[in-house]
């Protein structure tokens, strides 16, 4: 919980949409997979805010005005120094919905690649 109290992280605040470059404020999405990290980046877009779901490179994070998922997070610190003024968005699950959700994907997986 934010130290503030849940009051504060209810507030709304105007935030321009940001702009896709070096040291632009993003919008970052934290979160592991199977959290609703790429539902987060269609609302994100949905709204005006182009992302990318998994970035994989800086130059793609630049390259955009949010990105998601478990390569965010990583970085988070790093991300927050980069594009200074940006807001984070975390993205939870309760424990066994997200342990049976990836189960579920790694078997998908699993019978992909036993199949070849």
């Amino acid at each position: 919980m934010h130290p503030q109290g849940p009051a504060l992280m209810t507030q709304s605040t105007q935030f321009a949409v940001p702009e896709a470059g070096p040291g632009k404020a993003k919008i970052f999405g934290l979160g592991l997979s199977r959290t609703g990290t790429t539902s987060l980046t269609a609302a994100l877009d949905t709204l005006g805010f182009p992302s990318v779901h998994y970035p994989t490179s800086l130059a793609q994070i630049e390259a955009h005005a949010g990105a998601t998922d478990v390569s965010v997070l990583a970085s988070f610190k790093a991300l927050d120094q980069m594009f200074p003024g940006s807001r984070f968005i975390v993205t939870t699950r309760a424990l066994e919905p997200w342990l049976k959700s990836c189960e579920s994907l790694w078997e998908k997986n699993a019978a992909v690649f036993a199949r070849r």
